[in-house]
C-alpha cells in the first residue's frame, strides 16, 4: 500500500487499533482467548510427514485456487487441497462479478475514475463500519491483480453492461467497476470437466425467447438443472431439438462464476499445480509458534502434510444463518488465532420453489429478478409495499427493519410477492417460460381475487386490496411516486387470477459471520499478541478484512478473496522461510 500521506498513516493505524481492541473485546474473541489453545500448546515437533510443499491453499473457490497460482508462480511447490469431490465452493454458485475500481477496460473506455472516489465509496458502502487501511489496501492492489489474472492466467474479461451500485454514494460510479467474463469452453477443463460445479440454473433460456415473449432478459435465471418438469415446459415452448442444444450449449460454455472457478482452474491444470479433493483439513500444525503444515482426512486416512512457506485458508465463513458453511475459523482458533463476530447485512429476499436446492443441501433461492419485474408488488404481513422491489440494496435495507414497540418484530419479514396473469403472460417465473403455470399449482397460492390470494398466505385483505389499488393508480401513468420504482419495472395488477407467494430472506436478518481477523497482508492475528501467525494466512469469505463494514456491493468479496491472496503470497515470498 503506498500512502505519502502522514496524517492519514495516522489515521488509519489508530483505526486498526480500535479494530483490534473491537476485535479483541468482542464476545466471541473473549471465548477465543479463554478456551482455545495457545500456539505455545501446539508447539510440539511433528515427526511423520507423508509429504512437503512450500504453499497448501485450503479451498477450491476463487480464493483458495487464486492463490495456489500465484504461489505457484512465485516458485513455490504449491498443493490446493478440497473437502468436496468437486470444484468451485460457492464462488461456482454466484453471479461471479468482480468490483474492480481503476481497471484497464474502464479506462480503455474513457470512463473515468480514482483512487478517492473509490475510497469514499467503499466507506459509504462500509456504513462507518470498515476499516481504512484495508480499503486502500484493496484499491491500491486489485486492478494490478485483474491484469495479472488476464495476462499470466488467460482470463477474457469484459465491463458488466449494468451495475448494482449505490447511486447516491460520494465517489460512486453509474459504469466502468463491474466485471463479468466472456464464456469459458468447459473442454479446456480435460478430465476435470465434470468435476468443475456447474450453476443449478441452466443458462440460455431467456436468451432463445428475446425478441418474442420475454419483456425483461433473465438469462441468469433458467429452469432448475436437475428437475425434469423445469425442462419440460421449454420442450413445448422450443421443441426438444432448441432445448437440447441450449443444454449442451450451457455446459460446453461455461458463464458467470462458472466461468471465474473454471478460468482459474485451468490456470491450476497448466501449472501442474496439484490437487487433492475429497480432502477435509483436520488441523494446522505448529511448530515453536510457527505454522508448519495441515493434517487432512483422505478416505478415513489421516495424514500431516508439511508446509514451509505458509497454509492459506481460502475458505468460506462460519455463519449463524442459512447458507452457512462450516466451522473453518476453528482451523485458525485452534492454534490462536484471532476470532472476529463481524455483523452484515445482505440486502436480498430470493424466490425458493420447492425441490431447488445447492448440492450441499441448502436452499437455491432466485436472488432480485423476479421482484424486477413489471405487474408485481411485494408486501409485508400487513399486506402493505415497503420499499422499491426493483433495487435490491434499496429494497433490503426495508426487508431488515425493525419494529421495537407494537409487535415488537421484525416488521417485513416474512413478506410475499403479488402478482398478477399479465405477469406469467409476459416474465419468465421460477425459470418457466412465459405462460406456464402448471408447476406452480402446488407452491404458489392462486385466486380470482387477491382477496382469496390473501386468505391462502393469511395476510389482511383489505389492506392488500387497499395496496394494490394505490399503487395500479399510478402504476397506469408509468409511475411509483410512493417508492419511486425504476419505470421499466412499473405495471398495474389487474388482471385475474392472481398470484401470491412468500419470500425467502437471502440471510438471517441478525446475520453474523464467524471469521479469523487477519491484517493488510493477509496474515492472521493471534488472539493475545495482535502480531501475526508466522507462515498462516487467510484470504477467503473466512476472513474478516473489515473491508466492506456493514455494507454490501456486488462483486467485492469475489475479488477481495483474490486480491488478498495476491497480497499473502507476496509477503510470503519476502519472509523468512
Amino acid at each position: 500500500m503506498v500512502d505519502k500521506d502522514p496524517s492519514k498513516k495516522t489515521k488509519v493505524s489508530a483505526s486498526r487499533r480500535r479494530f483490534v481492541k473491537t476485535l479483541g473485546g468482542g464476545a466471541v474473541a473473549a471465548v477465543a482467548a479463554a478456551t482455545l489453545p495457545s500456539i505455545g500448546c501446539q508447539s510440539k515437533a511433528v515427526a511423520d510427514w507423508s509429504s512437503e510443499y512450500d504453499w497448501i491453499c485450503v479451498g477450491a473457490g476463487a480464493a483458495g485456487c487464486a492463490s495456489a497460482i500465484f504461489g505457484h508462480d512465485k516458485g513455490f511447490k504449491t498443493l490446493l487441497v478440497e473437502k468436496s469431490a468437486m470444484i468451485g465452493g460457492t464462488t461456482a454458485q454466484s453471479g461471479g462479478s468482480i468490483w474492480v475500481p481503476l481497471n484497464y477496460l474502464a479506462k480503455a473506455k474513457g470512463i473515468p475514475d480514482s483512487r478517492q472516489d473509490a475510497l469514499d465509496y467503499l466507506q459509504f458502502v462500509g456504513g462507518g463500519y470498515s476499516v481504512p487501511a484495508y480499503a486502500e489496501t484493496f484499491v491500491d492492489n486489485a486492478a494490478q491483480v485483474l491484469e495479472y489474472l488476464r495476462d499470466k492466467v488467460g482470463f477474457k474479461f469484459r465491463l458488466a453492461g449494468s451495475e448494482f451500485y449505490y447511486p447516491v454514494a460520494k465517489g460512486s460510479r453509474k459504469l466502468g467497476r463491474l466485471i463479468n467474463y466472456e464464456p469459458f469452453p468447459a473442454e479446456d477443463l480435460g478430465e476435470w470437466r465434470q468435476k468443475v460445479q456447474m450453476s443449478v440454473f441452466v443458462r440460455g433460456f431467456a436468451e432463445a425467447l428475446e425478441g418474442s415473449k420475454v419483456g425483461e432478459r433473465l438469462e441468469n435465471f433458467g429452469p432448475y438443472r436437475y428437475m425434469n418438469n423445469r425442462i419440460e415446459p421449454w420442450r413445448k415452448v422450443l421443441g426438444p431439438a432448441k432445448v437440447e442444444e441450449i443444454l449442451k450449449a450451457d455446459e460446453a460454455q461455461r458463464v458467470e462464476g462458472n466461468a471465474l472457478i473454471s478460468y482459474l482452474f485451468r490456470g491450476i491444470l497448466k501449472r501442474g499445480i496439484e490437487v487433492r479433493t475429497e480432502t477435509p483439513v483436520g488441523k494446522v500444525l505448529v511448530e515453536n509458534g510457527r505454522v508448519v503444515g495441515i493434517t487432512i482426512n483422505h478416505k478415513g486416512k489421516r495424514e500431516n502434510i508439511r508446509a514451509r512457506r505458509g497454509v492459506v485458508l481460502g475458505v468460506g465463513g462460519d455463519v449463524n444463518g442459512r447458507g452457512g458453511h462450516g466451522p473453518n475459523w476453528m482451523l485458525a482458533g485452534e492454534v490462536g488465532g484471532l476470532i472476529d463476530s463481524e455483523s452484515f447485512v445482505v440486502p436480498m429476499a430470493t424466490l425458493h420453489a420447492p425441490g431447488e436446492d445447492f448440492p450441499n443441501g441448502s436452499a437455491a433461492g432466485r436472488p432480485n429478478a423476479e421482484l424486477q419485474m413489471s405487474h408485481s408488488i411485494v408486501v409485508n404481513r400487513f399486506g402493505e409495499r415497503f420499499a422499491d422491489e426493483s433495487f435490491f440494496q434499496k429494497f433490503g435495507a426495508k426487508l431488515n427493519e425493525f419494529e421495537v414497540w407494537d409487535h415488537h418484530r421484525f416488521q417485513n419479514i416474512p413478506c410475499y410477492l403479488i402478482f398478477d396473469s399479465l405477469y406469467l403472460q409476459k416474465h419468465i417465473f421460477d425459470g418457466l417460460p412465459p405462460g406456464n403455470t402448471d408447476a406452480l399449482e402446488d407452491w404458489v397460492a392462486k385466486g380470482s381475487t387477491l382477496a382469496q390470494v390473501a386468505e391462502k398466505l393469511k395476510i389482511p385483505a383489505a389492506k392488500l386490496q387497499a395496496t394494490v389499488a394505490r399503487y395500479n393508480e399510478t402504476a397506469r401513468r408509468g409511475k411509483d411516486p410512493e417508492f419511486n420504482r425504476r419505470p421499466e419495472t412499473i405495471g398495474s395488477l389487474e388482471k385475474s387470477p392472481f398470484y401470491g407467494v412468500q419470500l425467502t430472506p437471502a440471510s438471517d436478518p441478525f446475520r453474523a459471520g464467524t471469521k479469523v481477523a487477519v491484517n493488510t497482508k493477509a496474515q492472521v492475528l493471534h488472539h493475545a499478541t495482535q502480531e501475526p501467525i508466522p507462515n498462516l494466512y487467510a484470504c477467503g469469505a473466512v476472513a474478516a478484512s473489515r473491508l466492506w463494514g456493514i455494507g454490501y456491493q456486488a462483486g467485492f468479496s469475489l475479488m477481495a478473496g483474490m486480491t488478498f491472496g495476491y497480497l499473502a503470497t507476496q509477503h510470503a515470498a519476502t519472509a523468512a522461510a
